[in-house]
C-alpha cells in the first residue's frame, strides 16, 4: 500500500506562519530598497548585502517548512510514491535537482540565458509548495501555491546572480529576479487578503492590531527609511554656457568656481576602464575623442591665449563649460592645465541631469548633480583602480551604479544641444520619428569597425579631423575621415532616413550629387551643365560648424578621353588656400566692430551670416559652362566633390605656423562619363526651384 504523507507535520503554528511571513516581507522590502534608491548611502550599501542574506535565509526556512512531509510537489511526489522512495531518498533527489538547477547556467557559459530558463523551469516544477496556508478556500490555496512557487523562483534567480558572476553578465538573472519578486509580492498580498476574508467573521480587530503592531511598525519604519534614502540627493550646480565675456553676462551667469570640498571626485576617468573594470571600450573611445582632446591642440591654446590678452584673465575659463569643465569645480585649474591632459572625465557627462535654454540662443544652462557618495566609493586607489570592495558592490548591483551616473537627458538631443546648438540647429520634427544625435554619432562600435564590446561608441565621430591631426593621432584622423567619407554604412531606425530605393536604407553618403546636362556636349559647342547636391543624410543643416573657421567648397574637373582638362574649378593652390571663385557652402561672422571675425574671436561675434546651407532634405545647384575644343575626344569624364576642411589656412598659419595645413575630406563625390554623341537638346533656363537653398541670410550671434 502506498505510504501516506502526514501533512499535519507540514503545517506550522500561527507564530511560525507570522514569522515566516514577516521575514518574507522584509526580504521583499529590502529588495525594493535596492531597486528604488540610488543614494549609495552607508545604509544603502549595507542593504546590498543584507537583502541577499535575509532572502536566502527566508528561502531555506520556507523550503524546510514546505518540504516537511511534502515530496517536492505533486509531480515528483507521485513518482517517489510509485517507486516507494523513502524520506531520505527523496531528500537526496531534491538536493540533486537543486544542484542541477543552480549549476546549469554556470556550466553552460556559451548559453547562459537558455540554461537559466531550464534551471527556472526545474525550480518551478520541483520546488516544494506551501501547505501552511491559513485559508481554506480554493482561491486562497491557489494564490498560496503560486506565491510559494514565485518565491522560490525569486530566490533561485537571486542565487544565480552570484553563480553567474554578478554584474552585467548576469543581466537575464537580474530580470528574472526582479520580475519573479514583484510577482511574488502581488500574489502574497492577494493570498493574505484571501486569508483575511476567509477568517474575517472569527477575527477580532483589536486582537489583530495587538499581534501585528510590532511587524507593522517595523515595516512602516523600513518604508519610511527607504523613501527618505531614495530621495537623498547631493548638491546641484548650474553651468551657464556662453561665449559672452563675464562683463556682458548677468551676475548669476558670471564664471566663478563652485565650492566643492573634493573636486577630484569629478575627475575620475581611468578607473572606469582599467583592467578588471567594466568599461574599457568606452574609456578607449573617450580618450581619443575630439570632446576629450580639443583643448590639447596648439591652435586652441593659442586662441585662448589671445582671448585672455584681449578681454582679461577673468575670462580664462570662458569656454570651460563645454571644453574643460573641471576648471569650474577646481579654482586651481585653467585651460593651460589641459594642454597635456584630457579635457574632462567620464563623470562630467554622466552627472548632467537637466538642460534648459533661455530665449537668447547664445546661452544654454546645464544642471549637474553629482552623486558624491557613489563617486567617493569609486575614487581610485594608488593603482588607478577603485577598491576591490567598490568593484564588488558595483558588480553586486550594477543597476544602482547605472542610475547614479545616468539620467534620461543623456539620451536626448537637448543634452547635445547644450553645447552644439550654438552652431547646429536640429531638423524640425517630421513624420512619426526622427533620428537623434546619438543615432548617428554613437553608433555601435561594431558598426564603426572598432574591436571589442560596446553598444554605443564614445568616440562621437563627426567632421572634425583638425583635433586628432593637430594632436598627432593618425589613427583617429583616419577614423574620422572614413566616417565623413561614408566608409561606415549607418543604419538608422527613423522615419524619413531612407536614402535609396533599392532596399538598402543604410546611410552611405551624407550628401547626394547628380549631373544634369543643359546643352549637348558637341565639339566646338558651348557645353552647359548643372551639378545638383542634396542633403539626404545629415539630419541637421550642413555645414554646421564655426563659419569663420570651416571651409566647404566644390572641386570640379572635366576631362576628355585623352585626359586633357577642359574645365577646372576649386583646386587648392600651392599655398593650400581655396581659390576665391570656388563654389562654396557656409557663411561668415560679423563682429561687434562691424568687420569679419578673424582668429576665431568668439567673444566678440555680433551676428552670423549664412550664404548657403542645406537643411535636411534640401537641395542646391551649381551651374558650369565651357566651350569644348573642336578636336575633343569623347567620352568626357566629370569628377566633382564637396571638400570639407575644419580650419581655414589663414587661421592655421596664425595659430600654428606657416607650412601647416589641415586635412581635406570629401563629404560627397560624383563621377560621370558623358558621351559626345548623346542625343541631347538644349533646355530652357530653370526658374527658382522650390525647396532649394538660398542665401545669404542673417542669424543671431552663434558660436560654440
Amino acid at each position: 500500500m502506498t505510504e501516506k504523507i502526514d501533512t499535519r507535520a507540514a503545517t506550522p503554528g500561527a507564530a511560525g506562519r507570522l514569522w515566516l511571513l514577516a521575514v518574507g516581507v522584509l526580504s521583499a522590502l529590502t529588495g525594493l530598497w535596492a531597486m528604488l534608491s540610488q543614494s549609495w548611502s552607508i545604509p544603502y550599501q549595507v542593504n546590498l548585502f543584507f537583502h541577499p542574506a535575509i532572502s536566502l535565509l527566508c528561502g531555506l526556512w520556507a523550503f524546510r517548512t514546505a518540504a516537511r512531509g511534502n515530496r517536492l510537489g505533486a509531480g515528483l511526489g507521485a513518482v517517489t510514491q510509485k517507486v516507494k522512495l523513502g524520506a531520505f531518498a527523496s531528500a537526496i533527489l531534491a538536493c540533486g535537482l537543486l544542484i542541477l538547477a543552480l549549476g546549469l547556467p554556470a556550466l553552460l557559459h556559451s548559453q547562459p540565458t537558455a540554461a537559466l530558463v531550464v534551471g527556472a523551469v526545474l525550480t518551478v516544477a520541483f520546488a516544494p509548495r506551501a501547505r501552511w496556508s491559513a485559508t481554506t478556500s480554493l482561491f486562497g490555496r491557489v494564490l498560496t501555491f503560486v506565491a510559494s512557487k514565485l518565491f522560490f523562483l525569486a530566490v533561485y534567480s537571486g542565487v544565480e546572480i552570484f553563480v553567474l558572476g554578478m554584474g552585467r553578465g548576469a543581466r537575464p538573472a537580474f530580470w528574472l529576479h526582479r520580475a519573479s519578486s514583484l510577482a511574488f509580492i502581488a500574489a502574497a498580498v492577494a493570498a493574505a487578503v484571501a486569508a483575511l476574508a476567509d477568517r474575517w467573521p472569527t477575527l477580532s480587530l483589536s486582537r489583530m492590531l495587538r499581534r501585528g503592531r510590532g511587524a507593522v511598525l517595523v515595516a512602516a519604519a523600513l518604508v519610511i527609511a527607504i523613501a527618505v534614502d531614495a530621495n537623498l540627493r547631493g548638491p546641484s550646480f548650474n553651468l551657464y554656457l556662453s561665449t559672452l565675456p563675464n562683463a556682458a553676462r548677468e551676475p548669476v551667469e558670471r564664471i566663478k568656481p563652485f565650492a566643492l570640498e573634493r573636486p577630484e571626485l569629478l575627475d575620475q576617468t581611468a578607473s572606469c576602464g582599467k583592467p578588471g573594470a567594466c568599461h574599457p571600450a568606452a574609456l578607449e573611445d573617450h580618450l581619443k575623442s575630439a570632446h576629450n582632446r580639443s583643448v590639447m591642440t596648439p591652435h586652441f591654446q593659442q586662441n585662448l591665449d589671445f582671448m585672455v590678452s584681449e578681454i582679461g584673465a577673468e575670462n580664462a575659463n570662458l569656454c570651460a563649460g563645454c571644453h574643460h569643465p573641471q576648471s569650474l569645480f577646481d579654482a586651481r585649474l585653467s585651460y593651460k592645465d589641459f594642454k597635456t591632459k584630457g579635457n574632462f572625465s567620464c563623470v562630467y557627462c554622466h552627472m548632467i541631469d537637466a538642460v534648459s535654454f533661455p530665449e537668447d540662443r547664445r546661452r544654454s544652462v546645464m544642471r549637474a548633480t553629482p552623486n558624491l557618495r557613489h563617486l567617493a566609493l569609486l575614487a581610485p586607489e594608488a593603482n588607478g583602480q577603485s577598491s576591490p570592495f567598490a568593484r564588488f558592490v558595483v558588480q553586486l548591483y550594477p543597476d544602482g551604479h547605472g542610475r547614479a551616473l545616468k539620467s534620461d537627458v543623456l539620451f536626448s538631443d537637448d543634452f547635445c544641444q547644450a553645447c552644439h546648438r550654438l552652431q547646429i540647429k536640429p531638423t524640425a520634427e517630421t513624420g512619426f520619428l526622427r533620428s537623434r544625435c546619438i543615432d548617428c554619432h554613437m553608433q555601435p562600435r561594431e558598426a564603426l569597425g572598432l574591436a571589442g564590446p560596446g553598444r554605443m561608441n564614445h568616440r562621437f565621430p563627426g567632421s572634425n579631423t583638425a583635433v586628432p591631426y593637430a594632436n598627432g593621432d593618425a589613427d583617429q584622423t583616419e577614423f574620422t575621415r572614413r566616417f565623413v567619407e561614408g566608409d561606415f554604412p549607418l543604419r538608422i531606425e527613423a522615419w524619413g532616413q531612407v536614402t535609396t530605393l533599392n532596399g538598402d536604407t543604410a546611410i552611405r553618403r551624407w550628401l547626394e550629387m547628380h549631373y544634369e546636362p543643359r546643352t549637348a556636349p558637341a565639339p566646338g559647342r558651348l557645353f552647359k551643365f548643372v551639378v545638383w547636391t542634396a542633403n539626404w543624410g545629415v539630419d541637421h543643416a550642413f555645414p554646421a560648424a564655426p563659419l569663420d573657421l570651416i571651409e566647404v567648397w566644390l572641386e570640379l574637373r572635366l576631362t576628355d578621353a585623352n585626359g586633357r582638362v577642359l574645365l577646372s574649378s576649386g583646386q587648392l593652390g600651392l599655398d593650400h588656400r581655396v581659390p576665391r571663385e570656388a563654389r562654396r557652402m557656409g557663411g561668415y561672422m560679423i563682429g561687434n566692430d562691424g568687420q569679419l571675425v578673424e582668429k576665431n574671436r568668439v567673444w566678440q561675434i555680433a551676428k552670423k551670416v549664412i550664404v548657403r546651407q542645406l537643411e535636411f532634405g534640401q537641395h542646391t545647384s551649381d551651374e558650369f559652362e565651357t566651350t569644348l575644343p573642336a578636336d575633343v575626344k569623347g567620352p568626357l569624364t566629370l569628377t566633382a566633390k564637396w571638400n570639407y576642411r575644419n580650419l581655414n589656412q589663414d587661421f592655421v598659419e596664425w595659430a600654428i605656423g606657416p607650412g601647416v595645413t589641415m586635412p581635406v575630406v570629401q563629404v560627397a563625390t560624383l563621377h560621370w562619363e558623358i558621351p559626345l554623341t548623346a542625343p541631347l537638346i538644349e533646355l530652357p533656363a530653370e526658374a527658382e526651384t522650390p525647396g532649394a537653398a538660398s542665401g545669404p541670410r542673417e542669424g543671431p550671434s552663434l558660436h560654440p
